[in-house]
């Protein structure tokens, strides 16, 4: 049970800490400006859809990997995608081709990074315990 909420805990600060920041660098290079001009904008905006494509990412990696041999990245860029369709349900299409772009980016580069980073260490971490107690 320990090690499910370490694995919980360490998705959450991967996917809260290093999805923002991706997402403002994807940002800044599209719009031609220093990420750290927008970093505190990033991390203000991009909490919430970090934490949403976390839960997905943990909905996806428990539902699929008994049942495909997907690579991690997959899972996420999934979650990302889910993520854009539902912002695209609720506010519309973007009105200009570059916040489209670079939305899309972010919500597919930043969680199959996230997503690869967690789900390794979730699968490494997971397993190892069950093959322990089914050795015993």
């Amino acid at each position: 049970m320990i090690d499910i909420i370490k694995s919980v805990f360490y998705s959450i600060v991967i996917f809260l800490i290093v999805g923002p920041f991706l997402g403002a660098i994807i940002f800044a290079g599209m719009a031609g400006e220093s990420p750290l001009k927008i970093i505190f904008f990033a991390y203000f905006m991009g909490l919430i859809p970090a934490l949403l494509a976390c839960v997905i990412n943990w909905i996806l990696f428990l539902s699929l990997r008994n049942k495909y041999s997907l690579p991690d990245f997959l899972i996420g860029m999934a979650s990302g995608l889910y993520l854009l369709l539902l912002l695209i349900a609720i506010k519309g299409l973007p009105s200009h081709l570059n916040t489209g772009v670079a939305l899309l980016l972010t919500f597919i580069v930043s969680p199959a990074i996230c997503s690869s980073i967690v789900n390794s260490y979730i699968e490494r971490t997971l397993t190892h315990k069950k093959s322990h107690k089914q050795d015993k």
